[in-house]
Order: structure tokens, then C-alpha cells, then sequence
């Protein structure tokens, strides 16, 4: 094998999106579409935050995390519930999400500003490089861009919701959401994964081969450390 299949033999390719993934991340929108659309916005609301809930648990039991993100969730689920039913709007229980993702898409876009930007983290769930590349100034400069990115096209898409929400009902909101939404911010992730690996990829490899020694066979997989 030459040096070149060994250093993209590094490159963990991220899983592809299950069919039942998708379907479990719908649920929640589905449920409220029907239950709305049975018995009213009351009805949806907690079908929903029920729906919502149920996932969460079951998900964080699944990965044994049922810390202070499990409550952090189930509080967020309740209060956003509490506040739709008290004041009986729709627009109060959507915008309540909706800057719930703008406060945190600028929280998480003052990250790029630092050391640590908060792609960092989430890169190695995509590609999962070598200490080297981790530690080359363009690692951080890349992980800032795609800080930046992502926030930029979530206050976008929030924005964009936002208006779209107070000229709609409860369930064209929910539906062109969940069809037009995010699928736009998947596409837009898919993107930011492709100038990832543009921008990283040739970094590792050179990095590999400037430091590989003479006859030394390259490792096949990437150091987890």
C-alpha cells in the first residue's frame, strides 16, 4: 500500500443517518401535527412535550448520560410546554424554542473568538486526525470558520422562522419547518463537513509524511489521544 492510501486510511468516515434516526426525530413534530390537528393547540403541546421527553430518556439511558444534560433537557422541554399552555399561543410555545437556538447559536458563535472554538469538539465526531494536525494553527483556524458558519446559518434559519411563524398556523409552521428548515441546515452542515476535509485532509497528510521516518510503516488508523 503506498503512503498515500495509508494517510486517508486514517480519515474516519462519519456514520450515515438511519432510516430510523430520522424517523425518531420526527416524531415529535408528527405528534404534534396530530394531535393539533385533532384536538387543538393544548393537546399538541403536550403530545409533543410528552413525545419529546420520552426520546430524551430514552436516548440518554442508551448512552448512559443521565446527568445534568438529561434534566438540563427535561426542564427545557417542561417550561417550554408551561409557557405554551398558560398563555395558549403558539406563537409563545414555538418562539420560546426559537430563542432558546439564537441564544445559543451566539453563545456558540463567540466560542470562534477563542482558543477553543466549539467545533473543536464536534470535528473528531466527523474526522478524527492526528495529534499533529490537531495541534497546527489551521486546525483552530478551520474550527473557528465553521464555528462562525454554522452560528451564522442558525440565526438565519431562526430569523427566517421567526417571521414565517406569525404568519402561519401552529401546524404550517411545524411542517415547513421540519421540510424546509432543516433540511436546508443539514445541507448547509453536509457543506461545512466537505471545507473540513478540504482544508484538513492535505494538512494531515503532509504532516504525516514530513514526520514519517525513513522505512517506518504509517499507522492505519489515527491516534485517539
Amino acid at each position: 500500500m503506498d503512503t498515500t492510501a495509508r494517510t486517508q486510511s486514517n480519515i474516519t468516515q462519519p456514520a450515515p443517518p438511519t432510516t430510523a434516526g430520522l424517523v425518531t426525530a420526527l416524531l415529535p413534530s408528527a405528534a404534534f401535527v396530530a394531535a393539533n390537528q385533532t384536538a387543538g393547540l393544548a393537546a399538541g403541546i403536550v403530545t409533543a412535550s410528552v413525545t419529546s421527553a420520552t426520546l430524551i430518556v430514552i436516548r440518554r439511558r442508551r448512552n448512559m448520560r443521565t446527568g445534568v444534560v438529561l434534566w438540563a433537557s427535561l426542564a427545557y422541554v417542561l417550561v417550554r410546554a408551561t409557557a405554551g399552555m398558560l398563555t395558549d399561543s403558539d406563537d409563545v410555545y414555538f418562539g420560546f424554542g426559537l430563542a432558546i437556538s439564537a441564544a445559543t447559536a451566539l453563545a456558540i458563535a463567540a466560542t470562534a473568538f477563542t482558543a477553543t472554538p466549539a467545533a473543536t469538539h464536534l470535528i473528531p465526531a466527523v474526522v478524527r486526525y492526528r495529534d499533529r494536525t490537531r495541534r497546527h494553527p489551521l486546525y483552530r483556524r478551520v474550527a473557528a470558520h465553521t464555528t462562525l458558519a454554522w452560528a451564522a446559518a442558525e440565526l438565519a434559519v431562526t430569523g427566517w422562522e421567526a417571521a414565517h411563524l406569525t404568519h402561519t398556523t401552529a401546524t404550517q409552521f411545524v411542517l415547513v419547518r421540519t421540510f424546509v428548515g432543516w433540511p436546508l441546515m443539514a445541507a448547509w452542515i453536509c457543506g461545512l463537513i466537505f471545507y473540513i476535509r478540504l482544508r484538513l485532509d492535505p494538512l494531515d497528510h503532509h504532516l504525516a509524511h514530513r514526520h514519517a521516518q525513513p522505512g517506518q510503516r504509517w499507522p492505519s488508523s489515527a491516534p485517539t489521544s
